[in-house]
């Protein structure tokens, strides 16, 4: 019962103009930063007005790792632990359970669409011989209903994000892809979350080599309404990389009353690729956005500084007191 009770307080309520990280996420009003802390179950709740941060310990009810962040189109701080999504909210104190995760799945990455709030998690599906473990996406509807997301082609949505329009970024070996999921109700017993996309930024450096990992790409992601932020770092190991923005490439049009994917021709990349500016020389440690207020918050690793851009400006760097930063 009290399932169904907090689902109903959630409201599932269209909120446009929110958007996630996977490892951090701003208030509903870009008061305050909360952050995952690697193997606990407790978040770090930055403020951003008093420059201070707090312990938020999520012991009782978690029990378990804090996994990944998103926030609910109602202003809850969501929580992905391995077995379940937890929902914090931060103007009581209070942390309830959502759902438990789905059948033999272990979670690590979360985010929420905020037009339909519904939730999208990433994660390990479990079978009894190990190399036949895979990664998973699964999609909980607002009906409390778990369904996979089928990908024909076999892209992962590493690091998702929905910007406030309903589409879907993430990142696939690197590089940006960007979408949407179709559902189809009606598909003849096929799967009824399908996922539409297509590479729209290929900007990620590979290389094979006899040494330890030396590719780099895109980490995370952050989306304002014109603007994609991205963290273009090493992958699979820690070092050099950079925090680079550039302009929001198109993703679908509206034909028919259905959605198709527009892409993006040579001409188009070529102007993508012309419009990446670097607004930081190192990696960060987490980034998030809110396209409401125009906002793109990032921590460094192994700093006490929050950098926040606004409004596509110059990162404004501010000293948080009595926080001994990101460790990673």
């Amino acid at each position: 019962m009290m399932k169904e009770i907090f689902l109903a307080a959630l409201g599932w309520l269209i909120a446009a103009d929110l958007a996630s990280g996977a490892d951090s996420t701003l208030s509903r009003d870009c008061t305050h930063l909360f952050l995952v802390q690697d193997g606990q179950s407790a978040l770090t709740d930055i403020d951003l007005r008093k420059k201070t941060s707090r312990n938020v310990d999520l012991t009782q009810p978690c029990n378990e790792p804090i996994r990944g962040v998103t926030l609910s189109a109602s202003g809850f701080v969501l929580c992905a632990t391995k077995h379940a999504i937890w929902a914090f909210d931060p103007s009581s104190g209070k942390c309830v359970k959502v759902s438990d995760a789905p059948d033999d799945v272990t979670q690590y990455e979360i985010a929420c669409n905020p037009t339909t709030g519904e939730i999208l998690t990433n994660g390990i599906f479990k079978q009894e011989d190990e190399a036949a473990h895979k990664r998973v996406t699964n999609i909980l509807t607002k009906d409390g209903k778990w369904h996979p997301v089928y990908s024909r082609y076999g892209t992962w949505m590493g690091d998702p994000v929905f910007g406030s329009d309903d589409t879907l970024f993430f990142e696939d070996n690197g590089d940006l892809w960007a979408g949407f999921i179709e559902t189809d109700t009606d598909n003849d017993g096929g799967p009824d979350k399908t996922l539409v996309a297509y590479r729209c930024a290929p900007l990620a450096s590979l290389v094979e080599e006899n040494t330890s990992p030396p590719s780099t790409g895109f980490v995370s992601i952050a989306v304002l309404q014109h603007t994609v932020y991205a963290c273009d770092a090493r992958m699979g190991g820690s070092g050099w990389g950079s925090v680079i923005r550039f302009k929001r490439p198109p993703v679908f049009v509206v034909s028919g009353g259905e959605r198709e994917i527009s892409g993006l021709d040579w001409k188009g990349l070529a102007g993508l690729c012309a419009s990446v500016e670097e607004i930081a020389d190192d990696p960060c440690a987490s980034l998030c956005s809110s396209p409401a207020h125009s906002l793109v918050v990032f921590t460094k690793p192994h700093s006490n500084e929050v950098f926040l851009v606004r409004h596509d400006g110059k990162p404004v760097s501010e000293t948080i007191k009595g926080w001994p930063g990101v460790d990673r």
